[in-house]
C-alpha cells in the first residue's frame, strides 16, 4: 500500500474528487506494486456495482427530486408548521419536523437541504432569526434523511457489510427519532434564549384543509416504511413504487409536476446516481486489494491484541469515522470505512447491525462539519452568509448527535435490538 497512499492523498490535495483519487491510487498499486492483473480493476468495478440492493439508490434519489419539484415538500412544511409553528422557534421546528417526514421519502440529506433551504431560510431571516441559525437548522436537520429509514447510506453499508438492507434501515430508527426530538428540544432552548419569534397559530378552520392536502404526501412514507417493515416489498421495490407514486401525486393531484420539471428531476437524479455508483466502483477496487493483502485479518488480529473488547474496538472505528467524515462525503466514506473495518467487525464477532448503525451515524455527522460539510455549503450559499459562522451555530446540534452516538456505542440494544425484535 506504499504506492497507493501517497498517490491517493496527493490527488485529494490537488482537489481531485474522491472517486478518481481512489481509482487512480488503486490502479497505480495494481500496475506498479502487485502481481494482480490489470483486468482485476475492471472486474472489481463491475462486481462492486452489480448488486440488486444498490438499485434502490437511484430510485430513492429520483423520488426525492420528483417530490421536491411536485410541491410535496411545501405541503409537508405546511403540516409541520401546523404542528410546531406556533411555538417559540416555530420555523426552526417546522424545518426539523419536515426533515423527519421528508427522510421517509428520499433517504438523501443533500436533497432535503436543497429542497427545504430555499423555502425556509428566507422565511426564517424575514421573521427575525439570525441568518447563521437558519443555516444551522437547514444544515443539521437533513441528517435525519440519512438516519431514518429508508437511508441511502444504510443501503451502501448493507452492501459492503453483507447485511440485510431492511434490518439496517430499522437499526437506526430509534437513534433517528431520538435525534429528531432532541433537535426540536435544542431548537426550543436556543429560541427561548435568543427570543426568536413564535409563529402565528394556524386558524382552526384551515387545519382540516392543510391536513387533507398533505394526506397523499404522508401516505407514501407510511407505505414505504410499513411495506418494508411487514415484508410486503423489498427496499428496492419500495423505491420504484415511490417514484411512480411521486409522479402520480405531483402531476395529477397537486398538478405542479410539469414535463419540464420531470425532465429536470431525472437529470439531477441521474447525475447524483452516477456520482454515487462511480464512487462505489472505484472503492470496490480498493476493497479487493485489501482482501488480496489480507489486511482486514491482520487489522482484526491487531485490534484483538491491542484494543481488547468489542466496545473499545468500536470506539476506535468511530474515532476514525469521525475524522474521515471531516474530509470525505458520506457515500464514499461509508464505502471506504466499511471496506476496511466491516471485515474486522465480522472477524471479531461483532454484531453487524450495531456496527453498521453506529458507523453510519458517526459518518453522517460530517455532512455539516468543515471543511467538506455538504449541507452546510448548500445552506450558506442560499443564506449568503459565512461558512464558519454557520458552523458555529451548528455546535449545539453537533453536541446532541455526539451524545446520542456515545449512547449507541455503550447501549447496542438501542439499534440492533429494534431490528432483532422486529425481524428475528
Amino acid at each position: 500500500m506504499l504506492i497507493f497512499l501517497p498517490i491517493f492523498f496527493l490527488m485529494l490535495a490537488l482537489g481531485m474528487p474522491i472517486a478518481f483519487a481512489l481509482g487512480i491510487g488503486s490502479i497505480a498499486f495494481i500496475v506498479i506494486d502487485s502481481p494482480l492483473p490489470a483486468i482485476f480493476a475492471i472486474q472489481r468495478m463491475f462486481g462492486g456495482t452489480d448488486s440488486f440492493p444498490l438499485l434502490a439508490i437511484p430510485f430513492f434519489i429520483l423520488a426525492g427530486h420528483l417530490m421536491s419539484e411536485g410541491g410535496v415538500v411545501r405541503r409537508l412544511l405546511d403540516l409541520a408548521n401546523v404542528i410546531v409553528g406556533h411555538r417559540r422557534g416555530g420555523l426552526g421546528g417546522a424545518s426539523i419536523v419536515g426533515s423527519m417526514a421528508f427522510a421517509a421519502v428520499s433517504g438523501s440529506a443533500v436533497a432535503d437541504a436543497a429542497a427545504m433551504g430555499p423555502i425556509l431560510i428566507p422565511a426564517m431571516k424575514k421573521a427575525g432569526y439570525d441568518p447563521e441559525y437558519a443555516v444551522a437548522i437547514n444544515s443539521t436537520s437533513p441528517s435525519l434523511g440519512l438516519i431514518l429509514p429508508p437511508s441511502i447510506a444504510m443501503v451502501l453499508m448493507a452492501t459492503v457489510a453483507n447485511a440485510s438492507v431492511r434490518d439496517l434501515f430499522f437499526a437506526n430508527l430509534v437513534p433517528g427519532l431520538l435525534t429528531g426530538f432532541g433537535m426540536l428540544f435544542v431548537n426550543w432552548v436556543i429560541s427561548v434564549r435568543r427570543n426568536y419569534p413564535k409563529g402565528p397559530a394556524t386558524p382552526l378552520k384551515q387545519i382540516p384543509l392543510i391536513v387533507l392536502r398533505c394526506v397523499p404526501a404522508l401516505f407514501m412514507p407510511f407505505f414505504i416504511v410499513g411495506g418494508i417493515l411487514f415484508g410486503v416489498v423489498t427496499a428496492t421495490e419500495a423505491a420504484v413504487i415511490a417514484v411512480v407514486y411521486s409522479l402520480i401525486i405531483g402531476a395529477f393531484f397537486y398538478r405542479e409536476l410539469t414535463p419540464k420539471k420531470i425532465y429536470h428531476a431525472f437529470i439531477e437524479a441521474g447525475l447524483q446516481t452516477a456520482v454515487v455508483l462511480f464512487i462505489i466502483a472505484n472503492a470496490s477496487i480498493l476493497s479487493g486489494i485489501l482482501s488480496f493483502l489480507m489486511m482486514p485479518q491482520a487489522l482484526a488480529s491487531w485490534a484483538l491484541a491491542n484494543l481488547g473488547n468489542h466496545t473499545v474496538i468500536l470506539i476506535f472505528v468511530v474515532v476514525v469515522a469521525l475524522i474521515v467524515s471531516l474530509v470525505i462525503d458520506v457515500s464514499p466514506a461509508v464505502i471506504l470505512i466499511g471496506a476496511i473495518f466491516a471485515p474486522v467487525a465480522m472477524a471479531v464477532g461483532m454484531d453487524m447491525l450495531h456496527f453498521g448503525a453506529v458507523v453510519v451515524y458517526a459518518l453522517i455527522i460530517g455532512i455539516y462539519t468543515p471543511p467538506v460539510g455538504t449541507t452546510l455549503i448548500i445552506s450558506t450559499y442560499i443564506a449568503k452568509t459565512s461558512f464558519l459562522a454557520g458552523f458555529r451555530y451548528c455546535i449545539p446540534f453537533l453536541i446532541l448527535m455526539l451524545t446520542i452516538l456515545g449512547i449507541m456505542i455503550f447501549f447496542p440494544q438501542i439499534s440492533s435490538g429494534v431490528s432483532t425484535f422486529l425481524f428475528h
